[in-house]
């Protein structure tokens, strides 16, 4: 995402932290990353898998409050 211009909030490796960044997203504890959907092929039995999962509540915390933010 970095090399797009898009770093993640929590990303100690290629994030970067904007100056003007809330201190609740400059300190997040690990990537704002998550799939809530995923699905593929299983590559042995050729089954499609599939998988769901709700956004967990820090990130769903940090949405919300990047969200009050306007």
């Amino acid at each position: 995402m970095a090399s797009i211009g898009h770093s993640l909030i929590g990303d100690g490796t290629y994030g970067v932290i904007p100056k003007n960044a809330p201190e609740f997203a400059k300190y997040f504890p690990r990537q704002a990353l998550h799939a809530g959907y995923l699905s593929f092929i299983h590559p042995r039995t050729g089954q499609k898998m599939s998988f769901e999962a709700p956004l967990p509540p820090d990130m769903a915390e940090l949405l919300a409050r990047l969200k009050a933010l306007g």
